[in-house]
């Protein structure tokens, strides 16, 4: 998990994110949003959380994430995506 920052209305707040959290959750901040001009008091903050996958990584970051699995007892697999061996599997090693 993480803790994180979360600006509000009222200035910053702190999160708690639980391990294992998806992307797509939602948590809510219970009457820290906007004013409810009928009703008066608050409604809610509500925070959805994105997680961003890389798409590149240098090498220190994949060195990184070697670490991670093997340290997780996972294999992990030498995968080569450049476009030469990406346009070799589409058109067959001539």
């Amino acid at each position: 998990g993480v803790e994180l920052e979360v600006p509000t209305l009222d200035g910053s707040r702190r999160l708690k994110v639980p391990a294992g959290t998806g992307s797509g959750s939602v948590f809510r901040f219970h009457g820290k949003g906007v004013p409810n001009l009928n009703r008066g008091g608050r409604g809610d903050q509500v925070v959805t959380v994105e997680i961003e996958v890389p798409k590149r990584l240098n090498p220190e970051q994949r060195e990184a994430l070697r670490k991670y699995a093997k340290a997780s007892g996972e294999t992990v697999e030498n995968v080569d995506n450049s476009l030469a061996n990406r346009l070799k599997k589409v058109f067959g090693r001539r």
